[in-house]
């Protein structure tokens, strides 16, 4: 199913900029959108190159106002002729990215609690972008009244919920506030709103745009907002938060404009990531691709080993501030540590005072973190696999009790998935800030480096597998080698590379050779460049008996490279509930055997699985992924 998007754009003397802002929402990678343009009594020629743009493509409808009515009418007049099932919104001097109608669909689709999505924006004028907003990621009513919680040019909703609360409201006083008085009747209906936090959207924000707010105007927003504190039943620090756009208008447009650009250059503030080590692990790869990605004009910013000598050491950026507690492991220090308090492990470990300190991975780091004793230091936790009992996630600490005390320590606390998330949430019965976001990898590095030769891999003519990952039980390697075995008895012509390294291996080999899987299994071991291999394979198989978000997974959907997976955390969020980008099996050695041999024995079935993960695996860029973590700890502060 593939619901179609109504996108709503009034078009008012914006000649210029209306063909960047077009083509925006024809990058989409979603296909399925009408676009809507009401020019709104233009008096440039924006409506003949409007009509330009809609004679070149099928999917763009064209409406006229004679006088201009406002962009409450405006946009009413697009939806009395829209047909989508979902409302997005987009303005004629600004554009967006190519994903965002697809990630804003699927929050949409897989969370029907939430009738509402939008996201930051990037502000840029003639000389370029020059700053950012911030949304929180579950606006409250409070904040619908107080603020702009929900960017409404960015925004996409169930056609259902705007029909329900009779579209935009025609009142003069409604004039450049008819999105927050939406938003009030919306709340009021009882419809809510979870933004992505991700910056999908660019707006034109220059110093027309400032001049263009007159006071009048902020007088109307008063109105509006004091209305919607009646409405919504809320109390009196509501009431005095309405009236702040009023007094904001009193400040000369120039100064506004200037505290407005000092404001989306927050002070550098000073952030420690705290991890066990940085070994080859998914989870230290991927901290090293997000600290390296940060803003430095933002970011002060350390990393922390408790043991050093990983071999992700060498990729951190330079300007990264590293430390290592210990040269290399300590024999049974996950014994001794339990001797210390987690304040006496937070003075031993860390020397310096931090504006925030972040444990990255669940245990130990954690435990350490929670002892910081400084009432200043904001504290936050980053969980990245599946946990089941709570034997297992209290393991690192000395007993259950210390262990929720220690996480409810945290400001915040990050999950790598919504499967994780709610594993970890429900074995804490957790009621602190916990949020979903997605794993750092380095696109535009992983498909330059995939272009590379692989003269390993053979050239027999048989289908390619290939698996990436330390090679440990919790990998499923061993059950991947049976399924190998139960193809070579079926005589299906595959041939199986993993890369990685591990305590695995001897049993590995052993395995190889009793069942003479030579010509069919290839141990390429650790390397630094997987991306050559993973992109000129046919189909990636995880067997893994448990998973965050699969680094490795997401990196062969940026190559192109199928994926076949048993189902462990975050899969189905990457693939699709349905297989739609990839194939998910049940958590079986016969599971997997299944899914793998149906993509053998399907004509065209990789070959659709292949153009699916091309497509799809646009939508993890790591400028994406990056920003969401920067609006995240910019809202900490």
């Amino acid at each position: 199913m593939n619901p179609k998007i109504s996108v709503l754009m009034g078009i008012y003397n914006c000649a210029d900029t209306l063909p960047q802002a077009v083509a925006s929402i024809q990058k989409q990678t979603y296909p399925n959108w009408e676009l809507i343009l009401c020019d709104d009594g233009s008096s440039d020629h924006t409506y003949e190159v409007a009509q330009a743009l809609a004679a070149k493509d099928d999917r763009i409808v064209l409406l006229h106002n004679d006088r201009n009515l406002g962009l409450n009418q405006t946009l009413n007049a697009c939806l009395a002729v829209a047909t989508g099932d979902y409302i997005a919104r987009m303005d004629g001097d600004d554009d967006c990215v190519p994903v965002r109608f697809e990630q804003q669909l699927a929050l949409l689709e897989h969370h029907p609690e939430f009738q509402i999505t939008s996201c930051p924006m990037k502000l840029f004028d003639e000389s370029g972008e020059w700053g950012q907003t911030t949304v929180p990621e579950y606006p409250t009513p409070e904040d619908v009244v107080s603020g702009t919680p929900i960017s409404h040019a960015a925004v996409m909703l169930r056609r259902a919920c705007i029909d329900a609360v009779g579209g935009y409201t025609v009142d003069k006083r409604m004039l450049r506030v008819e999105d927050v008085n939406l938003w009030i009747k919306l709340y009021s209906a009882g419809y809510r709103c979870r933004n992505i936090l991700e910056p999908l959207y660019r707006m034109r924000n220059d110093q027309n745009a400032l001049n263009r707010r007159k006071y009048h105007y902020r007088v109307n927003s008063v109105y509006v907002r004091l209305q919607g504190c009646r409405t919504l039943h809320l109390g009196a620090k509501s009431y005095l938060r309405a009236i702040q756009p009023m007094i904001n208008g009193l400040v000369p447009a120039k100064l506004r404009q200037m505290i407005r650009k000092t404001r989306s250059c927050e002070l550098m503030f000073k952030i420690l990531f705290l991890i066990h080590d940085l070994g080859q692990g998914g989870a230290e790869k991927v901290l090293v691709n997000l600290v390296n990605h940060m803003d430095r004009s933002k970011f002060d910013i350390s990393v922390t080993v408790l043991f050093g000598g990983g071999v992700n050491e060498q990729f951190l950026a330079s300007d990264i501030h590293f430390r290592a507690v210990f040269t290399k492991e300590v024999p049974g220090n996950s014994k001794l540590m339990k001797l210390l308090t987690p304040k006496q492990l937070h003075k031993l470990c860390v020397k310096k005072h931090y504006d925030m300190e972040v444990s990255y991975l669940e245990g130990p780091s954690a435990r350490i973190v929670s002892g910081c004793q400084n009432p200043n230091t904001k504290l936050v936790s980053w969980i990245h696999s599946e946990q089941h009992t709570m034997d297992k996630l209290a393991g690192p600490f000395r007993n259950e009790t210390e262990a929720r005390k220690c996480y409810h320590r945290f400001v915040q606390t990050i999950c790598v998935s919504q499967y994780v998330r709610n594993d970890f949430c429900q074995l804490l019965d957790f009621q602190m800030p916990c949020q979903v976001l997605y794993n750092t990898v380095e696109s535009e590095k992983i498909l330059a480096e995939a272009s590379d030769v692989a003269p390993e891999l053979m050239n027999d003519g048989k289908v390619r597998l290939i698996a990436v990952g330390t090679l440990k039980q919790s990998k499923g390697y061993m059950r991947l080698l049976s399924v190998i075995k139960r193809l070579q008895e079926t005589h299906d012509p595959v041939h199986l590379y993993i890369l990685g390294i591990g305590p695995l291996q001897q049993e590995m080999e052993a395995y190889i050779r009793q069942n003479k899987l030579h010509n069919m299994v290839t141990l390429l071991g650790y390397q630094t460049n997987p991306y050559k291999y993973v992109s000129k394979c046919d189909l990636f198989v995880c067997a893994s008996f448990a998973e965050g978000f699969s680094t490795a997974a997401t990196e062969a959907l940026i190559v192109g490279t199928p994926v076949c997976t048993v189902e462990v955390s975050g899969m189905k969020e990457m693939l699709g509930e349905n297989n739609e980008w990839g194939v998910v099996t049940e958590n079986s050695e016969d599971g997997l055997y299944d899914g793998i041999k149906s993509l053998l024995d399907t004509p065209g079935r990789l070959a659709f699985y292949k153009e699916k993960a091309a497509e799809h695996g646009r939508t993890f860029s790591t400028e994406n992924t990056v920003r969401a973590v920067e609006n995240m700890l910019l809202n900490l502060q």
